[in-house]
């Protein structure tokens, strides 16, 4: 049987096996807490720390069973195995069995009785815990505060150890993979009081980002977006996902590619904040790069007739990563790389970059779009280029090793018409193909030459800035593609309906290139019965994997 697949969390960017998923027990004391704060001073004391500090106990099942916090059906956790914990995860030179002392006249002494009286117990101790722990509210954390909430943890922990911060029964829902593993997705809690949670997401046993729900069960793939700010990198995630799954009405595409819908928390972040806002013809916010707002999700694909499943995991970068932010930084025209090295190392594990550029950028027939906007457009692409590479080094790829690059050139709509990159007709459904008694959905890869063949000769006429060199230096597999996510002008076009086009062709591609699809290309055969009888037969072969890329 073959071994589990990787799951990637998409906040600190460590990639684990389906099995080693973990539960968030900080949510679980947090709970258990809020029903028992009115049982006594303890539990009142214990719910507001744990409410505003982060432990961070995420533990997979057998870690749980391995530390004896988990027997049979029963989850209880004392406040000695917390101060252990905390010891472990954050390496703070705490030894537990003294931290309460008995004195001659049986009185209890604790760590910080030790500190007043200047023992070996310094103040240095919470300032190294105070340097590793978090709180909850990481904007405008007051320290002196955050200390006064981490010393009294200690306390209230040490001067009970053997008290019980958590008892509740649990239950695990086991699912299976594609390749037959089982592992644990879910866990089902039932407090004292009867009270029964589902925690339906799994954690990273890092961080404790939570996963998406259905991670594990089928290969997963990350797709990068690069392209600097407001060049519709969001917009083009909103554009395919309507296509994919509308709000209204069957997808064109349902038949041979559909988007299984699930209950994520992430991705009903994004339909929120996002697509919603798509839909109603209204520009999507700009990504920020905070954390909290960086459109990151996934999506379960089915592949129809081969019945064929793909989790597709989208990294949204902020447009800032690749333009510099402070004065020092403009004069080098260099970004530090500190987001993607602290934030965003997903980006280690991209299987695909999609580079979106804006025809503002490249056409200096259409730079004036760019005066007096409200949402001004990076001009200097070298720059952003340059950037793209350091990123791409930092991830620490050769070139050969880096993944394949579709090149968007978004807005295409705006640009002018003799140049081919836009039509309101298009139909995107033409480039599927699934023969009648098939079961493979495929790309027809020819049928798209002509439009990419488009792409390239505008990015290489007169007109536009010389980038394709630098396009080719920087991704060794890649294609150009044009796209518009409205089609409109969204500023006058809330009334108008909206005219997407090329939305699907990228997704298609990348699809072909990861092996999901297989890329044909149109054969004509002359059949030779006799000298009388000749005839033509007209049908689609398998093309190899290589002429997906333009060189």
């Amino acid at each position: 049987m073959a071994g589990f697949h990787n799951v990637h969390c998409t906040n600190c960017g460590n990639v684990y096996t389906a099995n080693q998923m973990a539960v968030n027990i900080d949510r679980i004391i947090q709970k258990d807490l809020e029903k028992r704060q009115y049982k006594n001073e303890f539990f009142r004391t214990a719910k507001e720390l744990f409410d505003e500090i982060c432990i961070g106990m995420y533990q997979p099942r057998f870690q749980m069973e391995q530390t004896e916090i988990l027997h049979a059906n029963y989850l209880g956790i004392d406040c000695k195995y917390v101060l252990e914990f905390i010891r472990r995860k954050y390496q703070v030179k705490m030894d537990i069995d003294k931290l309460t002392i008995k004195s001659n006249e049986d009185e209890e002494k604790t760590i910080f009785d030790s500190i007043d009286e200047g023992s070996e117990v310094s103040e240095s101790f919470f300032d190294d815990l105070c340097s590793k722990m978090s709180l909850y509210h990481k904007v405008d954390v007051d320290e002196m505060k955050k200390r006064n909430y981490i010393e009294r943890l200690i306390k209230l922990l040490s001067e009970n150890p053997e008290k019980n911060i958590l008892e509740c029964s649990c239950a695990f829902y086991t699912v299976e993979d594609d390749r037959g593993n089982e592992f644990e997705n879910m866990l089902i809690v039932t407090y004292f009081d009867g009270e029964t949670e589902s925690f339906q997401h799994m954690v990273c046993p890092n961080c404790g980002d939570t996963f998406y729900m259905d991670a594990g069960q089928y290969e997963e793939r990350v797709i990068v977006m690069l392209g600097s700010s407001r060049v519709g990198k969001t917009a083009y995630l909103a554009a395919l996902v309507e296509k994919l799954m509308p709000m209204y009405g069957a997808s064109e595409f349902e038949d041979k590619i559909a988007i299984i819908n699930s209950k994520d928390r992430k991705f009903e972040d994004f339909k929120r904040n996002v697509l919603n806002l798509y839909r109603k013809n209204k520009k999507v916010i700009k990504t920020s790069t905070t954390a909290e707002t960086v459109p990151l999700f996934s999506l379960k694909i089915k592949i129809e007739e081969t019945k064929k499943y793909v989790i597709l995991t989208f990294v949204d970068l902020p447009g800032e990563v690749f333009v510099p932010l402070s004065e020092e930084e403009h004069l080098t025209g260099e970004v530090s790389g500190k987001f993607i090295i602290n934030h965003r190392k997903i980006c280690e594990s991209a299987d695909m970059f999609w580079f979106c550029v804006a025809p503002v950028q490249i056409d200096g027939r259409l730079e004036h779009r760019n005066e007096g906007s409200s949402d001004r457009v990076e001009l200097d692409i070298d720059m952003i280029l340059t950037n793209i590479e350091s990123m791409i080094k930092l991830i620490g790829r050769k070139k050969k090793e880096i993944p394949p690059a579709a090149i968007l050139v978004t807005m295409s709509d705006v640009i002018a018409e003799e140049e081919q990159l836009y039509s309101s007709t298009f139909n995107e459904g033409l480039y599927l193909n699934m023969p009648e008694g098939a079961r493979e959905v495929q790309f027809k890869q020819d049928s798209f030459v002509g439009l990419a063949k488009n792409v390239r000769r505008y990015l290489t006429s007169q007109n536009v800035k010389n980038v394709v060199p630098r396009i080719r230096d920087i991704f060794h597999e890649k294609n150009f593609f044009s796209v518009a996510a409205y089609g409109i002008d969204i500023e006058e076009g809330i009334n108008r309906d909206k005219k997407p086009y090329g939305i699907m062709l990228p997704f298609i591609w990348t699809l072909a290139v990861l092996g999901y699809i297989k890329p044909v290309k149109f054969t004509k055969e002359e059949i030779v019965k006799n000298p009388f009888i000749r005839k033509t037969v007209e049908y689609y072969t398998e093309s190899e994997r290589e002429n997906l890329f333009w060189d």
